[in-house]
């Protein structure tokens, strides 16, 4: 029995001496975690900003254009500048000619969703094609050129629709032409900001529907459609058809934006836990001004995250050059 007492005795000591020893990982608050940093700074010069206490994560803003704390957890509308650009592809075939010779490219501002002939037919459409670049031959591939819709929208509110006419003439025994399949790839309506392009629409989610306008029945090779995996409208007809063949492709209605909601303004993670402690962090800015930089100490596990924030104000200069003396005898009568 005494033998038995003496091993509990010795477990239970062991036990006490782990217990003693484990690390703690309950949540805590990075505590002792600040920053300092020179007033003043120049351009282009390397900002060394020294770190106290050791936090898990350290996220860190500039305080530039796209990078401000204040904006870290709301969405930011920047004005913006909408433009449409596409490339086309004609294919090559063993026939002369062009058939057709060109797809125009309209718009309509009055269109009421009637994806019929006559509804087609009850709005009205500009054509718009002299504005972009197109292929001039067969099997040729061209950019469009990116066009600014400000001219092309009515207002600041109303949608505009778009239009492909594929049309393709008959073809007799005489002539040598056959027809020429059209290939619209790369269509993206974007809104330029200034922190850069995002992307509004495109090919696929311009959602097109086709209409059909003359003797599309008669049509034995019908067009494709963009798919989420196939980003292209292939436009054709049989080859050499007997009738002329004309279809429309007609876009969701689309609207115009002066501005473009950017999301949160991002910081740049510049210490994770796997890390060292890091005792300092330096930083160069392009542009003078003034900056409220902030970093973010962040303690977190699977109870929650703890952080603090610390700004510090940066007065960044342009460096002017500074005079510097001559040397004994430089200047002379």
């Amino acid at each position: 029995m005494k033998k038995i007492n003496a091993i509990i005795i010795i477990g239970a000591a062991i036990l006490v001496a782990a217990c003693g020893f484990k690390e703690d990982y309950s949540l805590k608050t990075p505590v002792g975690f600040d920053v300092a940093a020179p007033v003043t700074a120049k351009v282009g010069e390397p900002v060394v900003f020294n770190l106290s206490g050791d936090p898990n994560i350290i996220t860190f803003y500039s305080g530039e254009f796209g990078h401000l704390y204040e904006n870290h957890d709301k969405d930011i509308l920047y004005p913006a500048q909408m433009t449409i650009s596409f490339q086309t592809e004609t294919s090559s075939v063993e026939t002369l000619g062009m058939n057709p010779e060109s797809v125009p490219f309209k718009i309509s501002t009055d269109f009421k969703g009637d994806y019929t002939k006559e509804g087609i037919e009850a709005a009205t459409w500009t054509d718009i094609s002299n504005k972009f670049s197109w292929p001039t031959g067969q099997g040729q591939t061209v950019e469009s050129g990116e066009v600014d819709m400000a001219d092309i929208f009515p207002d600041e509110t109303s949608p505009i629709y778009l239009l492909f006419d594929f049309k393709v003439k008959a073809v007799n025994a005489e002539q040598t032409s056959g027809r020429v399949q059209w290939y619209i790839r790369n269509l993206f309506i974007n809104g330029g900001t200034q922190l850069g392009i995002s992307e509004m629409y495109n090919i696929f989610t311009c959602g097109w529907t086709v209409v059909p306008i003359e003797n599309y029945d008669k049509n034995t090779s019908l067009p494709q459609l963009p798919t989420a995996t196939n980003f292209r409208i292939q436009l054709r007809t049989q080859f050499r058809p007997a009738v002329d063949i004309e279809y429309a492709l007609v876009s969701v209605p689309i609207y115009p934006a002066s501005s473009v909601n950017v999301g949160w303004d991002k910081g740049q993670t510049i210490k994770s836990y796997s890390d060292p402690k890091m005792k300092s962090y330096s930083y160069t800015f392009d542009e003078p001004g003034e900056y409220v930089v902030t970093f973010v100490g962040i303690n977190a596990n699977q109870e929650g995250k703890e952080e603090i924030v610390r700004n510090v104000t940066v007065k960044v200069i342009q460096d002017e050059g500074s005079l510097v003396s001559p040397e004994p005898g430089e200047w002379k009568q």
